[in-house]
């Protein structure tokens, strides 16, 4: 059953809120803790709320993935 859930989270997906982090790649704010540190928090917000959208879609579209 977890295994279920986890797949309905779409980790997969994840890899591109990678970047989330260019900015600070990019800004030469590597040095920076507190730039990265939000950037970090950006990109897991953004894992957590696509997973979200994916789910509510999953949930609202199943009569029609049935088809």
């Amino acid at each position: 059953m977890q295994s279920a859930y986890l797949r309905l989270l779409r980790p997969g997906q994840w890899v591109k809120n990678v970047f989330c982090l260019a900015g600070v790649v990019f800004g030469n704010r590597l040095g920076q803790p507190e730039s990265i540190l939000t950037a970090v928090l950006t990109a897991a917000v953004f894992c957590l709320v696509s997973s979200a959208i994916y789910a509510f879609n999953d949930i609202f579209d199943r009569k029609r993935d049935l088809l």
